[in-house]
């Protein structure tokens, strides 16, 4: 029978997380994982599989949490175009904040490896389908209460939305102002 887990597996994978997000996954090492994560080298391997299979739990649990948790409203039956705009402003007021210009782990994670690695692509399209998903339900619905009349389709006009909120995230992180 095996042992309970002496550390909390989910708070673990967060600081996982947090250190690819920092870091990138070529810059981080299994030591600063085992550090970061406060856990074992076999713990780590026992219960992640291995620095490759924790990366891609790590994108899943961004995409969980992080993505989930702003795309929430927007991806609600009733999304509106307050929604789509309150969501481009939080982006926005996130990426000009003060704090340590980290990007978004999965738009880090296609510029460093989606081009190499295709399971990390599938996690980063899917991403990408997601946030497009939302912007074209809230643009229709705001197409079919007359609070907007565009001269293209939304689908389109969704396409081109995500490719301007992950142009910005990726000048913010440059050091442009987005």
């Amino acid at each position: 029978m095996a042992r309970p887990k002496a550390f909390d597996v989910d708070q673990a994978l967060e600081r996982a997380m947090e250190l690819f997000w920092l870091k990138g996954y070529h810059a981080t090492s299994l030591p600063d994982l085992v550090e970061h994560m406060g856990i074992g080298r076999q713990s780590l391997y026992d219960t992640y599989g291995g620095k490759r299979q924790l990366f891609l739990q790590a994108l899943d649990r961004y995409a969980t949490v992080m993505i989930g948790g702003a795309l929430c409203r927007l991806e609600q039956s009733g999304a509106s175009l307050d929604d789509l705009t309150a969501f481009l402003e939080a982006v926005v007021a996130y990426q000009t904040g003060k704090r340590l210009r980290t990007a978004c782990l999965m738009i880090n994670s296609a510029m460093e490896l989606a081009v190499r690695d295709k399971e990390v692509a599938r996690r980063v399209g899917a991403h990408h389908r997601r946030m497009e998903g939302a912007f074209r339900r809230a643009l229709e619905r705001a197409e079919s209460l007359e609070e907007i009349h565009p001269l293209l389709p939304t689908d389109v006009v969704a396409r081109h939305m995500v490719a301007t909120v992950l142009g910005m995230i990726v000048a913010a992180k440059s050091g442009a102002e987005p």
